[in-house]
């Protein structure tokens, strides 16, 4: 992950010619990166909200790629 290989929908587009777009979202203007597919999309935040403490909730949504997986991996999120 840290070289960017994992395969979202934005890098399956820019090897394969594919749609960059969120297969989940169905939004012409929602693309797929690794943090919307592993965080940002609205059906994977709604799992989120419900396993990560309400305090803890902002700052887990709200920092970068590189933030947000060193973040989880120093802290315990669970609600």
């Amino acid at each position: 992950m840290a070289q960017g290989k994992l395969l979202s929908a934005d890098r399956m587009a820019r090897i394969m010619g594919s749609s960059p777009h969120c297969h989940n979202c169905h939004k012409a203007t929602c693309i797929e990166t690794i943090l919307h597919a592993l965080r940002d999309c609205p059906h994977v935040a709604s799992v989120w909200s419900r396993i990560i403490a309400p305090i803890a909730l902002m700052p887990f949504l709200s920092t970068n790629l590189e933030e947000w997986v060193e973040l989880n991996m120093q802290n315990e999120y669970g609600a």
